[in-house]
This record gives structure tokens, C-alpha cells and sequence, in this order.
């Protein structure tokens, strides 16, 4: 405001000089001689005289007018702010009014974005519970799959001759393997024939390879009959008492799957005779049925194999 009137103060002076300047640029122009001009000027000029201090007057009685109007001015923001204006109260009001509601929404937003937060934890938890089960029950099936894949067990029998004194006399390449032996208390059995290689009694070094848990000393591995023939004289295993009078014997120690020591070489065409490792104690645990059926260099014999594993758990695969 103190701009505005002086920026008016300085028009006011300045129209002054400009309308005399016109005004004698009129009077020259309309006078007929130099004396005449003069006369015409002097008139002119006092009438701008006279003009100016008209204006200078009306110029100083605004400028009172607009003191006063800033002093006035002055007072009113002095008590605005100092003395508590209803106007800015209530401007202030309105704000707060207007205001009120938007903070409203954005805290009943930010209420509902934490809830839908919390809900989103919620589920995420509830979907990391689901997988830690998924995963465990499918650790769980992986480690009953690995338990059936390491549970083969099958019963194997390598055929000798017994020979005074005794002299056991393995018979290369009379080696017979049963298929793997269910958990379903289902025998499994081979049958082979062979030809004599030595003249004696024959016998078979007879035992069970086990994956499983059982065949500790404690638990058989399996019970297992051996029976050979010559064609017309036939051996079988002794009567199990335990088991009706059936010929099926325990197994008490369960042999090595396998084995990659050189010295076992012979595997798997015949016996793992070495307890050579890594890993150690891979020698065959057998068994050794004597038979009283007798064969010469030359004859043709038939051999039978059959395991049954009698401790099934259909919780533990490798029972």
C-alpha cells in the first residue's frame, strides 16, 4: 500500500509539467508576434502556477488520507494478531474444519492399510506354515522313498563240494541270487542247475544282503531254505521248530550290498570273501548247509534258493 501511494504522488506531480509544456507549446503556436506570445505565455503560466498548486494540495490532503488509512491498517494487524481477530479465528476455524476430515480419512486410511497389512503378514505366515509343512511331509515321503530304494535285501548261496578232511571246494560261477525280498512276508525264491566241477557232499554257503535295519545278531535278516538235488538224492535245511516244522532257518547277520574293494573282485559272480574296505566289514556273513547228497566231477545238480523276511513294519520300510 505504501508503494501504491507512492507511485500515485508521483503521477500527480509529474501531470502537471506535462500539461504546461503542452500548454505553451499551444500558446507559441497560436501566437501572432513575439509580444503577444509573451503576454499569452505569462497568463499561461500562471495559470499552470495556480494548477500545480491545486494539484500539490490535492496530492498532500491524499497522502494524509493514506497515512491515516496505513496507521489504521497498522492497528487492525496489530490487534489481529495480538488481540485475537474473530476473523482469523474463524479462518482459522474453517481450515481446521476443512482439514479435519482429510486427516480423518488418511488415518482411517492408513488404519485400513495397516489392517490390510496385517492381513498380508497374516497370510504370508500362514503361507510360509503351509510350505514349512508341505516341505517337511515332503522331506518326510523323500526319506520314506530313500528308506524303500535302501531297503533291498535278497538272499544269495554259493555252491560248494565238501571233500574229506573237510576240504570245501567253492564251485566257480555256482552262485545263486534271490530277486529282492518283499516287506509283504512273500518268499522269494530261485532255482539253478549246475555241473559238478569236484567229487563230494554238496553244500551252500547261504546268507542275506540287507539295506535294512534287521539281521543286527538280534532280529533274523530273513529265514531262508536251501535245497539241493542230485536228480535222485535230495537235501533240504533242518525243520524250524519255531515255525510249525518248516524248513526255513534265521539269518541272525545281514551281509553288505555291495562292495568295490579290489579284493572282492569276485563280486558279484561269487562270495565278497574280504573285509578289506573302505567301507570295511563288506565280507558275506553265510551260513553253511552240509548236505548228504553226493555228486561226481561231471553231474548235473540243481540248487533252490527261498528267503522270507518274517519282521515286516509297514511304518519302517527298512524292517
Amino acid at each position: 500500500m505504501l508503494a501504491l501511494a507512492a507511485t500515485c504522488l508521483v503521477v500527480a506531480l509529474a501531470a502537471p509539467t506535462a500539461g504546461a509544456a503542452s500548454a505553451s507549446k499551444s500558446s507559441a503556436e497560436s501566437s501572432g508576434g513575439p509580444t503577444a506570445t509573451a503576454s499569452v505565455t505569462k497568463k499561461r503560466l500562471a495559470r499552470d502556477i495556480a494548477s500545480v498548486r491545486r494539484r500539490a494540495n490535492s496530492n498532500r490532503r491524499t497522502i494524509r488520507t493514506l497515512g491515516a488509512t496505513l496507521a489504521a491498517l497498522e492497528t487492525n494487524l496489530r490487534g489481529a494478531i495480538t488481540g485475537g481477530d474473530k476473523t482469523i479465528d474463524d479462518k482459522i476455524n474453517g481450515i481446521v474444519a476443512a482439514v479435519t476430515p482429510i486427516l480423518g480419512q488418511i488415518g482411517g486410511g492408513l488404519q485400513e492399510l495397516a489392517a490390510k497389512t496385517t492381513d498380508g503378514f497374516n497370510k504370508v505366515t500362514d503361507a510360509l506354515t503351509q510350505l514349512k509343512t508341505g516341505l517337511e511331509q515332503a522331506g518326510a515321503g523323500l526319506t520314506r522313498v530313500g528308506d524303500f530304494l535302501g531297503a533291498t535285501e535278497y538272499g544269495f548261496g554259493q555252491v560248494a563240494v565238501i571233500q574229506p578232511g573237510p576240504v570245501i571246494q567253492p564251485q566257480p560261477g555256482s552262485f545263486i541270487v534271490t530277486p529282492d525280498i518283499p516287506d509283504t512276508v512273500q518268499q522269494s525264491m530261485t532255482h539253478q542247475e549246475f555241473i559238478a566241477q569236484h567229487a563230494g557232499n554238496l553244500a551252500v554257503l547261504y546268507g542275506v544282503r540287507s539295506g535294512e535295519n534287521d539281521g543286527d545278531g538280534t532280529t533274523p535278516a530273513a529265514h531262508c531254505r536251501v535245497r539241493v538235488s542230485n536228480g535222485g538224492n535230495t537235501g533240504t535245511t533242518a525243520a524250524n521248530a519255531g515255525l510249525g516244522g518248516l524248513p526255513f532257518q534265521p539269518v541272525p547277520d545281514r551281509s553288505a550290498l555291495t562292495s568295490t574293494a579290489a579284493a572282492n573282485a569276485g563280486f558279484p559272480f561269487g562270495l565278497k570273501q574280504s573285509a578289506a574296505g573302505p567301507p570295511a566289514g563288506e565280507q558275506d556273513k553265510t551260513t553253511t548247509f552240509l548236505s548228504t547228497v553226493p555228486v561226481a566231477a561231471g553231474d548235473r545238480y540243481e540248487v533252490e534258493l527261498s528267503c522270507v523276511d518274517l519282521s515286516p513294519n509297514a511304518n519302517d520300510p527298512k524292517a
